[in-house]
């Protein structure tokens, strides 16, 4: 065994083949994820993202492991660092296997960022970043890439600004603030990103004019739209960090402008320090919408036609509901994508006196806030014991002695732009685009790290070990088909939430309830979730309705297929609780089902008792809906 250097790194992966295609696969699926969409009314954008990223970091990860497996070598992390972040999987797994249902926290419906199989996607890109991107060039061009699909999204998203919120939909935009990388926000915390790497390359690396004129226009771009969109928190995090780039500049000579000496000709730096008139432009702008955001942004809003509200849970609400959910769960927290239930329980009642009394909020304040109250103790530890190592070897790199300025160049970038990502996903709810932006930069920075020797990484060749060589290929063919599997689990969940989706479309476009309850039994073959089971326990009764309501129509005439559909309707809400007894909603559609077996025409002996037994089920899961009770005295 021996430490990794960066000229091995470079010989070794050359030669190749497979590592190349895991490095031209990853780096497409990144550069792609931004603006990537399926145009259908089936596939919702987050779907879309997912299904790429999946095929991306898998497909990498297949051809990464085969490519060792065919060497004979691996690489080991020799810091605590990369092994911190492969510690949230294995906390996320714990916590979702104490729980009931699994199957929602370990792969949810396909496409949430906090299951287990997310947080494994996220720390494989992560892992395949570091590995991959060492080199150079390929850093580079993954940088390149990154501002070119930013260039790109800005296009589309500023000929929809012009042209208005029914152009170019691509039948899955329906608003004005509707966009490829996700919510109104998102796209500003993208733009934030682009304006930070755009920010660092012009201060850090002379470049020639041209690029030097492209990354202007980038920043300038950014900018515009980040006054557009108006996110006051993205203007305070964006602001503090142009301010710590601006004194990190001052702080090193390197960066000071060359001087040629008359007398000697020898290069020397000039007395003065650099000041970053850039970084100075951004500190301003930024201090301009902190201030005056408000009013500035209700021009800029009122000139594009563009409006967006966005609520979700504060501080204190957020602060609330972990610390309760840590309380009745302290170690694993009430399971990784269960958000939802522990905001029912533990909100604060004073919710109820707002406009949002009735909303059912899947995240707190921040994604890693969030993250504490469904992973408890272990969530917050293994978060923490993240970032601070991150931190930590961050700023250590930061201060490097390096002479090599485009070393350096890579060192800030990388761990600039994945601390604005990591820092927004505390303060914000970002998407998978940018969680997963957060992770690659993240990997790109341990990258860079390894290549400059500031972090180190073992170099197992197996052939010298042939007993540490067998346990090896078994760990790599057990990894490589993991990979394999989760890639089919994703497939399959995604592919019934689309069928789904077109069950919903067919009933509430095409008024199809035919089409509508075919496509919802093709979701329960794929994947027989709670969801489903509800749906066509409600399409049932919604038939019955129908049926009812039609002219010259009685009871006796239909009342076989009454029956069918009713005790049809019935058992798939009974398998709805089944399948997910922790949500509310399950008991609540199987007791109106009940309830409405209880008055005439149908006056069914047991419906009473069994919708005021569900009711009070539902009501147990949501203590503070006063709808339940509500509903309880309307309909029983």
């Amino acid at each position: 065994m021996q430490d990794h250097t960066p000229t091995e790194i470079t010989s070794n992966t050359g030669r190749n083949i497979l590592e190349k295609i895991a490095y031209s696969i990853l780096g497409i699926a990144v550069f792609l994820l931004p603006f990537f969409i399926f145009p259908s009314s089936a596939v919702s954008v987050p779907m879309s993202k997912n299904i790429l990223l999946t095929i991306g970091v898998l497909g990498a990860a297949v051809m990464y492991i085969i490519s060792l497996i065919n060497e004979g070598r691996v690489f080991i992390p020799k810091n605590l660092f990369s092994l911190s972040i492969f510690l949230i999987p294995v906390v996320f797994l714990v916590s979702a296997l104490s729980k009931t249902p699994k199957t929602l926290s370990i792969i949810g419906y396909g496409f949430e960022i906090g299951t287990v199989v997310s947080m494994v996607l996220f720390a494989t890109l992560f892992f395949l970043a570091s590995q991959l991107f060492q080199k150079k060039e390929r850093m580079f061009i993954s940088y390149f890439g990154f501002l070119v699909s930013g260039v790109l999204l800005a296009i589309f998203q500023g000929l929809r600004i012009l042209m208005g919120a029914d152009s170019l939909t691509l039948n899955v935009l329906s608003s004005g603030v509707a966009n490829l990388v996700g919510n109104w926000n998102d796209l500003a915390i993208f733009f934030g990103a682009m304006t930070m790497l755009s920010l660092v390359t012009l201060e850090m690396l002379q470049v020639k004019k041209m690029f030097t004129i492209l990354l202007h226009a980038v920043l300038i771009v950014s900018l515009v739209f980040l006054m557009i969109i108006n996110f006051s928190t993205l203007w305070i995090v964006l602001g503090v960090f142009s301010l710590v780039f601006f004194l990190y500049l001052i702080s090193f000579d390197t960066f000071m402008p060359s001087v040629v000496s008359t007398e000697t000709g020898e290069i020397a730096r000039a007395s003065t320090r650099k000041i970053s008139g850039n970084a100075l432009a951004v500190i301003a702008l930024s201090v301009i919408f902190i201030f005056a955001g408000q009013t500035l942004g209700s021009k800029i809003s009122n000139t594009v036609k563009i409006a967006s509200l966005e609520v979700r849970p504060g501080w204190n609400a957020t602060y609330q509901v972990v610390k309760e959910s840590i309380k009745s769960d302290p170690l694993t927290g009430v399971g990784p994508n269960m958000f939802t239930n522990a905001w029912l329980m533990h909100k604060p009642v004073g919710i109820n006196d707002t406009l949002f009394w009735n909303i059912d909020f899947s995240s707190g304040i921040g994604f890693i806030p969030s993250l504490f109250a469904t992973t408890g103790i272990l969530g917050v530890a293994s978060w923490l014991f993240f970032f601070a190592m991150f931190v930590w070897v961050g700023i250590r790199a930061m201060f490097y002695p390096i002479g090599d300025v485009f070393a350096r160049y890579r060192i800030v970038s990388a761990f600039l732009v994945s601390s604005f990502f990591w820092v927004m996903a505390f303060v914000y709810v970002p998407s998978l685009v940018n969680i997963a932006l957060a992770f690659f930069f993240t990997g790109l920075f341990v990258a860079v790290s390894y290549a400059e020797g500031i972090m180190k990484q073992k170099e197992i060749v197996m052939a010298h070990h042939p007993k540490l060589s067998f346990i090896g290929i078994i760990a790599l063919i057990v990894c490589l088909i993991g990979a394999i599997t989760i890639g089919f689990e994703v497939m399959q969940k995604t592919s019934s939430l689309i069928a789904f989706q077109k069950s919903i479309n067919a009933y509430r476009v095409d008024n199809d309830l035919e089409k509508a309850e075919k496509s919802i039994i093709e979701s329960i073959d794929s994947a027989p979730y709670d969801i489903y089971y509800r749906g066509l326990s409600e399409l049932n009764v919604i038939r019955v309705d129908k049926a009812l309501a039609a002219p010259d129509v009685t009871v006796p005439a239909v009342q076989d297929e009454f029956r069918l559909r009713l005790a049809n309707s019935i058992e798939n809400g009974r398998k709805a609780a089944e399948v997910d007894p922790n949500n509310y909603q399950n008991w609540l559609a199987l007791a109106r089902v009940y309830a409405a077996l209880v008055p005439p025409p149908f006056s069914i002996t047991g419906a009473y008792e069994n919708a005021k037994d569900t009711y009070g089920k539902a009501l147990a899961l949501n203590p503070h809906n006063p709808t339940i009770y509500l509903l309880s005295l309307i309909h029983i």
